[in-house]
């Protein structure tokens, strides 16, 4: 049997990397040959378009210059409108003085500017329309060309457009990187694995919904990445403002006399508001040292020279015998604090809240010690910008870099009109994918003991309740749009939370409840002291935030169809009138071979459903891709 195991995460990186960016090009490749694309062909399109968008960006700039001459002859002809109306008032003017002569100069000076104005008018407007007309002309013909060219070059790849579907970035990965493998879904059996088995929180609070989830595996130990969706409350702050007006008494060197002044006076106050944010982290579990626990946050600056931390690490180590010293003081030998022997390792990685000690030296061997270190100094491509918490069984990785990071891999971000840069953009989110969730994992395949480990068999003692997991149910929640979910009034942002009603057949019935706040205006009179020496009430304006809800009926399904064949079931019948059906507006929401619909089906007809999405209805239909598969963009790449 093969050994997958990565020794040396930061130097094996590379390698692997190029691994991963070859089977992204095969895939691609081998999709490109399924869709029968004429790669040739489509190149020379595409090479013409560009050339033709390039003439038209021209002429489009010669349109706007010649535009601009006429704009500006229009302005000279203003221009000698106006001095032959100031040349007859002079003229005027003159002749009132008995100036004849300037008077006379005057007159010539009117005619000769009127003349020469209707002159250049008459003959830049008649030039210049037509320079205006045949650029427009022009710019024309090469627009209906650029979309022609477009239109052609879309239609020799819409074949493959057709082909992309969920899961392709992360079937590279598991296939260029064994030790990872990727599930198309977060299924409800490794849910219960999760949660019975390894202690996993079941769901999270009203505060919090799950946006996205990728389920896996590690040499056979679960992870999940998750982005969550969180609401908390703050602390607002709003302010207020009066100008006062006041007399008071100065004294001057004739005596005293009395000023009007004028001051602004200001008040703050702060008041609860909720603030929303997401979080994107790494959930792994693994039964090696199964009672420890503790945490660390990044130490390391990117910026760090080796003198600086040479320094940090001598400072570090008085902390942590200082700590080790105080701990020996009390009764529980079990829990106290002994400072490692690398003193490099123990400041650095700082876990200084372990509870075990015995555990925690088992965890981290030499070899695992030296791992962590390279990865916490490495300086690219991130860096030491983790949190690392374990609980038990639980090990939780957030990162800086993953909060960006899109793990969503919607199939539509890869179809395009241009082979080429398609391949590379494809390749491009396939490495992407990779690196940021390689190193969120590596500290974890850097400790030896989690890849030796290989988890027992798990026995499930009783029947699943629902189809999918909890965890699939809020993010299929979540893939609406929220304005159909928010309650009335609602004038913030949303969490979803859904609680299942019952298992109908092959489809989950649930209830989505949308939390959000209601605003209502008040106003706080704050008393000032102004320097009138009187008291004077500020009006604060502020919004008091009141909770609100809305509950909605959903139906969720295992859809186990690609997403070319779910696209095209708006074109069959028997579908449709099954979503009319639905005790809500006819909606369809399809996400990684799951299905979202608003409202719910009666038995028979969820097994007519389960029925037109099953493989084998897939296969008899095999349908060309809809037409609103690729939404055209003029000029541009998706």
């Amino acid at each position: 049997m093969k050994d997958n195991s990565i020794l040396d995460p930061v130097d094996m990186y590379p390698g692997l990397k190029e691994k991963v960016i070859a089977q992204a090009g095969e895939d691609f490749d081998a999709l490109i040959k399924k869709g029968k694309v004429k790669v040739e062909a489509n190149r020379e399109t595409c090479k013409r378009y560009y050339e033709t968008k390039e003439k038209l960006e021209k002429a489009q700039a010669e349109l706007s210059s010649a535009k601009g001459k006429s704009g500006l002859a229009k302005g000279f002809a203003i221009f000698f409108f106006v001095a032959a109306v100031v040349a007859v008032i002079v003229a005027v003017f003159g002749f009132m003085n008995a100036n004849y002569l300037m008077g006379g100069i005057s007159i010539g000076v009117v005619v000769l500017g009127v003349v020469v104005g209707i002159l250049l008018w008459r003959h830049a407007k008649g030039a210049l329309q037509a320079a205006i007309e045949a650029a427009q002309k022009k710019v024309n013909q090469l627009d209906a060309e650029c979309k022609k060219l477009l239109a052609e070059a879309y239609a020799q790849m819409n074949p493959a457009n057709a082909l992309f579907d969920w899961g392709m970035p992360q079937k590279a990965i598991s296939t260029a990187v064994p030790l990872f493998q990727m599930d198309e879904n977060f299924d409800v059996e490794k849910y219960t694995y999760l949660i019975e088995k390894y202690g996993v929180p079941a769901i999270y609070d009203n505060d919090t919904s799950i946006e996205f989830v990728q389920s896996g595996s590690i040499v056979g130990n679960p992870f999940l990445i998750e982005r969550v969706h969180k609401k908390r409350m703050v602390q607002k702050r709003y302010t207020g403002s009066i100008t006062i007006t006041y007399t008071t008494t100065v004294s001057t060197k004739n005596g005293t006399r009395t000023v009007v002044k004028t001051a602004t006076l200001t008040a703050a106050i702060t008041k609860p508001a909720p603030s929303y944010h997401y979080e994107t982290f790494l959930v792994y579990a693994n039964e090696a040292a199964p009672k420890l626990c503790f945490s660390r946050s990044p130490q390391v600056d990117i910026n760090s020279s080796e003198k600086d931390l040479e320094k940090q690490v001598r400072s570090g180590a008085k902390g942590a015998k200082k700590k080790a010293e105080k701990e020996l003081m009390d009764d529980n030998q079990s829990t106290n604090f002994t400072a490692m022997s690398n003193d490099e390792f123990e400041v650095l990685w700082h876990a200084w809240d372990r509870n075990d000690e015995a555990q925690f030296r088992l965890l981290f061997t030499p070899l695992a010690q030296q791992n962590e270190l390279e990865i916490i100094k490495s300086k690219a491509p991130y860096g030491d910008d983790f949190h690392f918490t374990k609980e038990k069984m639980v090990n939780v990785i957030g990162s800086k870099h993953s909060q960006s990071a899109n793990y969503y891999a919607d199939p539509d971000s890869f179809a395009g009109f241009d082979h080429d840069k398609m391949r590379e953009n494809f390749v491009n989110y396939v490495t992407y994918y990779f690196q940021n969730f390689y190193w969120d994992a590596a500290p974890l395949i850097a400790i030896p003991l989690y890849q030796q480990m290989k988890p027992r068999e798990y026995i499930y003692g009783h029947a699943f309740k629902s189809n999918l997991s909890r965890y699939e149910h809020e993010v299929l929640a979540n893939t609406f749009d929220k304005d159909i979910l928010k309650p009335q009034d609602c004038c913030t942002d949303i969490i979803n939370k859904v609680k299942l009603d019952k298992k109908n057949g092959p489809i989950d019935e649930v209830t989505i409840t949308a939390y959000g706040f209601r605003g209502e205006p008040r106003v706080e009179y704050v008393p000032e002291m102004g320097p009138d020496g009187r008291l004077h009430n500020i009006p604060v304006h502020w919004v008091e935030y009141i909770p609100v809800t809305k509950k909605t009926q959903a139906s969720f399904t295992n859809a186990n169809a690609s997403k070319n064949y779910l696209d095209s079931l708006s074109k069959n019948q028997g579908y449709q009138n099954l979503l009319k059906t639905l005790s809500k507006s006819p909606l369809a929401k399809y996400s990684r071979r799951l299905g979202a619909y608003l409202g719910g089906f009666s038995p028979e007809t969820a097994k007519q459903l389960s029925a037109l999405l099953s493989p084998k209805a897939e296969e008899k239909e095999k349908p060309a891709m809809p037409e609103s598969t690729v939404k055209e963009k003029t000029g541009e790449e998706k």
